[in-house]
């Protein structure tokens, strides 16, 4: 057998170092994981509200109302307002309505707005996601939504 030196045979502590470098990583995969999953719930209950503005908004249309009215009341009452009544809703901000347009929608897939017939509407929505670990850096999530009457 061959003999060591005294400093390579002296490990006190060495397990401590690796649950520090283990534990440490393991939180930070985890906070990751939960920024993410956070990010995909606010992304969801937006398209929520932008699906909902763009269908009451087309609603109104057929009915020769105000599109843009109705849209707008649509998204404010299901877009995440800062209460309790979703899980992220304590994570991001009021929804900002970034657009309300009217215009036609074409069979082949593809929205022209202010095109006459006016058939459908297209509401935008942006909301600031606020960040549990990222001290001072925001995520922003967009979602687009059209609906459209035949």
């Amino acid at each position: 057998m061959i003999a060591l030196p005294g400093s390579l045979r002296n490990e006190k502590g060495v397990a401590f170092v690796a649950f520090a470098v283990f534990g440490l990583a393991t939180v930070g995969l985890a906070s990751l994981g939960l920024g993410t999953g956070l990010l995909f719930l606010v992304h969801n209950e937006s398209q929520n509200a932008s699906d909902a503005g763009a269908l009451a908004g087309a609603e109104a249309l057929f009915f020769q109302s105000s599109a843009n009215l109705e849209a707008r009341d649509a998204v404010k009452s299901n877009a995440l307002t800062g209460g309790v009544e979703s899980p992220g809703a304590a994570f991001a901000t009021d929804a900002n309505i970034l657009s309300v347009t009217t215009g036609n929608y074409v069979s082949g897939g593809s929205f022209q707005a202010g095109v006459p017939p006016e058939n459908a509407v297209e509401v935008v929505v942006e909301k600031q996601l606020v960040p549990l670990l990222r001290a001072g850096q925001t995520s922003t999530v967009r979602t687009r939504s059209v609906a459209a009457w035949s």
